[in-house]
């Protein structure tokens, strides 16, 4: 069954975000990059923010977070401008590495929450974490396995099985939180640890969708309900919604979807939950409320394009009301967690 995540990863330190070209990343990532695919490791690239590094440890962070700034600055560039061309023409989007996957799994590796400053207490953390992380990710694929040699090869089976890595790795984000109780104990800088880990395999989950994705439209069109079925429809959407490292590519899904929910082809909810996700990455505001965040303290949408039609749009769509959507996410991933200081 999906799971309609209206979670976001958290807030990425202000120390990640500014401006210019991205050059090579720095020296002091290298022994963390095989292949072209970053793997954290012990995070020693991190060691210049905790206390007792050296001079030359700090300036190793130094270039790295002038790196991600950089990187980022000119992914969003990038994307902003391809935006423009598909006519947009202020794209509201925030500073991210939009498909430049090194500066992306950097970022996302950040621990979530703080850190401290006492670097022998982190790696202690770290060794726990990185183990419940680790088995998460396994689990995950495992499921993927089983799921990919079950039905078939036709596109409704492969649409059926795409999207479990994607569903195991994000639900996981949810641990021991509302109606996930049941798992190991993690204290708040293991469950920092755990979910910056995760956050680095889904990234790569969901690069490995969107052009798995852009195939299948290629080739078969939109998939409608009536040529896959409804939940294969659904599925093809999870994995959109989920593309959020190609604002371009979404925003070309959802103009595609339109007229099809327009006539009952795909199902007009998916198509609001899109809507949402594209239009609240680029203008800033959202029609649905469908996507909520923590970023106040406690659940609350993003921006609602006009609050006093909220609940006709959502009656519309076959949603329920702003506020059932509320306590259902309260529900479901329990209350949010402090803000860091």
């Amino acid at each position: 069954m999906i799971r309609r995540l209206a979670l976001l990863p958290a807030a990425l330190p202000a120390a990640l975000i500014a401006t210019a070209e991205a050059p090579p990343p720095p020296a002091g990532l290298a022994p963390y990059i095989r292949d072209g695919r970053f793997d954290p490791g012990d995070f020693g690239w991190l060691r210049g923010l905790f206390d007792g590094a050296t001079p030359a440890q700090v300036a190793a962070w130094v270039d790295t977070d002038a790196w991600l700034k950089r990187c980022r600055t000119a992914a969003t560039d990038a994307v902003r401008a391809d935006l423009v061309r598909a006519g947009i023409p202020e794209p509201a989007i925030h500073v991210g590495s939009y498909g430049d996957p090194l500066c992306g799994a950097v970022t996302m590796a950040f621990p979530q929450g703080s850190m401290g400053r006492d670097w022998a207490r982190f790696q202690a953390k770290l060794a726990s974490g990185r183990r419940v992380a680790a088995a998460i990710v396994w689990s995950a694929g495992l499921a993927q396995g089983v799921a990919d040699g079950g039905n078939g090869d036709g596109l409704p089976a492969r649409l059926d099985a795409r999207p479990i890595t994607d569903q195991v790795l994000r639900l996981s984000m949810a641990w021991n939180e509302g109606e996930y109780k049941g798992a190991p104990p993690l204290d708040a800088m293991e469950q920092g640890i755990v979910r910056s880990l995760t956050w680095v395999a889904i990234q790569r989950r969901d690069a490995a969708n969107t052009l798995w994705m852009k195939t299948v439209v290629a080739e078969h069109g939109w998939p409608t309900i009536a040529t896959v079925g409804m939940a294969a429809s659904a599925n093809a959407w999870l994995l959109v919604q989920h593309a959020d490292d190609d604002p371009v590519f979404q925003l070309r899904m959802l103009r595609l979807m339109e007229p099809l929910a327009a006539r009952g082809a795909v199902a007009k909810d998916n198509y609001a939950l899109l809507r949402d996700r594209v239009m609240l990455q680029l203008t800033g505001r959202q029609r649905y409320g469908t996507q909520w965040s923590c970023a106040t303290g406690s659940w609350a949408p993003f921006t609602l394009e006009d609050a006093g039609k909220v609940d006709a749009y959502r009656a519309e769509a076959g949603l329920g009301t702003l506020a059932e959507n509320g306590e259902r996410i309260r529900r479901n991933y329990g209350p949010c967690p402090p803000q860091p200081h």
